[in-house]
């Protein structure tokens, strides 16, 4: 906002009387004024932060965004995975129709699978033991007592959540 752009070198020539407008009581007038300065940028900073703070809700995206810019603001490889409650249905191509024949075997067993996780693309699909899921590349796990207060602080607290690193 323009409201809180403020030149202080422009404002003390301003506010000078034209007759003490010499280098000498210019200078004098900056280095009184300097710790004003000095406060004056340490509020846009504080300004900043508090705006983006408060801009950071518990919605996945912000959750995504905050954790990207704090821990991977290069590359943003953080992503989030949420959970669903729904079955898995599988359709063949030719019918557009829910197979109910179709199984899923274990290679070691002859038997279907109850309880199995099924990866697409790479991701996992299916109902997690957690609401969300944060997945970030390895080379932040050293890193992940940060990522867990941090997202503990923005994160809905009826909502659970686990990390792991690829």
């Amino acid at each position: 906002m323009k409201i809180f752009n403020w030149n202080i070198d422009l404002t003390i020539l301003w506010m000078m009387p034209p007759e003490t407008k010499i280098a000498v009581h210019y200078a004098w007038i900056k280095a009184l004024l300097n710790p004003v300065k000095s406060n004056y940028s340490d509020f846009l900073l504080y300004r900043r932060a508090e705006i983006y703070d408060a801009y950071i809700t518990g919605q996945t995206f912000q959750l995504r965004r905050l954790l990207n810019d704090s821990f991977d603001p290069d590359l943003k490889r953080i992503v989030i995975i949420h959970s669903f409650d729904d079955d898995l249905t599988l359709y063949l191509d030719e019918e557009n129709q829910p197979n109910e024949d179709i199984f899923l075997y274990l290679d070691q067993e002859n038997q279907p699978a109850a309880h199995i996780t099924l990866y697409l693309d790479g991701e996992p699909a299916g109902v997690l033991p957690v609401d969300f899921r944060i997945v970030a590349p390895l080379s932040l796990q050293a890193m992940e007592n940060e990522i867990f207060s941090l997202v503990s602080t923005k994160a809905l607290a009826s909502k659970t959540y686990d990390i792991i690193f690829r």
